[in-house]
């Protein structure tokens, strides 16, 4: 896996971290509702990995994270 994502479940916010060669690389976070729409894009993820979610529903999203232009897509559930 490109990179580890978590807490998921989360509440408030998440932590990726860059897995092998993506380590360090500059990479790009997009959150998506499951119609498709856009929430929230993190054009350079930080060094800590740390990303705050603004105040979402609970329920199920589409996390994508790009890097190298490989782009990986999880399901992440928000509480």
């Amino acid at each position: 896996q490109a990179f580890d994502l978590y807490p998921n479940p989360a509440k408030n916010e998440v932590f990726i971290k860059l897995n092998g060669e993506n380590a360090g690389k500059p990479a790009r976070f997009t959150l998506y509702d499951l119609s498709g729409k856009k929430l929230l894009l993190v054009a350079d993820i930080p060094q800590n990995g740390h990303i705050a979610l603004p105040a979402l529903a609970k329920g199920l999203y589409i996390a994508e994270i790009e890097v190298d232009g490989q782009r990986e897509i999880r399901k992440l559930q928000i509480e």
